[in-house]
């Protein structure tokens, strides 16, 4: 199915950018979120890679609502080379001052919760919030520290479903190809401790991730094997040791908590 453009009539703050594939009704969820926005400064781009499942009839239907349609400026339904292409397509029909990657499967907390984010005058390259990781019936809030340190990518990296890319940084760095999960890790990597971008935290949970069928939560092994290799690409062996040694002395309280935790759990049978 060939590409549909439509105009916007203003130039938006945020691109959001839904990439998906056979996965329907998390497609569905995602519109709907954006739909129901209070905020107007957006367009929605949605790259949909050839779905065989009616991925493309629930674009159509959510078309036949004008208010929502007004704000799609770029949509299709095609084969691409999967998550990372699909994802650069995106950004390259992007053109508001920020994008913004929410997948299909993740949605937005609330109708006014991009209203509430834009109301912060941003001048900075990353713009990050908190996150909802959800998982079947759980739901737990991940909080983002205020500064990112060298040692922050050594105890999580960025969700990208939280976070606002300037465009322009976007399209300098089109997301790699070279991994098959990490890809957006190794822009984060890229742009803050290579080009001296800067960053700014916005303490509100944004978007809801969808952790049962992400594909980074879904192939985990691979993504760790992936994740060490990227820290080998930035991180000298001795630096690393040296972060590892201060995470160790700085954060072991938590770990231990969090150590013993799923060990009570798993004893309970509640894991």
């Amino acid at each position: 199915m060939r590409a549909t453009i439509q105009n916007m009539k203003s130039h938006p703050l945020i691109s959001i950018i839904t990439i998906n594939y056979n996965n329907k009704d998390g497609l569905k969820k995602t519109i709907d979120s954006v739909a129901a926005q209070t905020f107007q400064g957006y367009e929605h781009i949605i790259v949909d890679g050839g779905s065989t499942d009616g991925s493309a009839e629930v674009i159509k239907d959510a078309l036949k609502n004008k208010d929502y349609a007004a704000h799609v400026s770029y949509w299709c339904s095609e084969k691409d080379g999967g998550i990372y292409p699909a994802m650069n397509k995106g950004v390259e029909r992007a053109g508001g001052e920020y994008c913004l990657m929410l997948n299909s499967g993740d949605y937005l907390a609330g109708k006014s919760i991009l209203e509430k984010a834009a109301k912060s005058f941003w001048t900075e390259d990353i713009v990050y919030c908190d996150a909802y990781f959800v998982r079947g019936k759980k739901c737990r809030r991940i909080r983002y520290p205020k500064k990112i340190t060298g040692a922050f990518f050594f105890l999580r990296g960025f969700c990208h479903q939280t976070t606002f890319i300037k465009t322009s940084l976007q399209k300098k760095n089109p997301y790699s190809t070279e991994y098959k999960i990490v890809n957006d890790s190794d822009f984060f990597m890229k742009v803050l401790l290579t080009q001296n971008c800067t960053a700014r935290h916005l303490p509100i949970a944004l978007s809801y991730y969808d952790a049962e069928t992400g594909f980074s939560s879904a192939s985990a092994g691979k993504h760790d094997i992936e994740y060490a290799a990227l820290l080998d690409k930035y991180y000298p062996k001795r630096v690393q040791e040296n972060l590892r040694a201060y995470i160790l002395i700085r954060y072991w309280p938590l770990l231990l908590y969090r150590k013993t935790k799923r060990l009570l759990l798993r004893v309970l049978g509640r894991a």
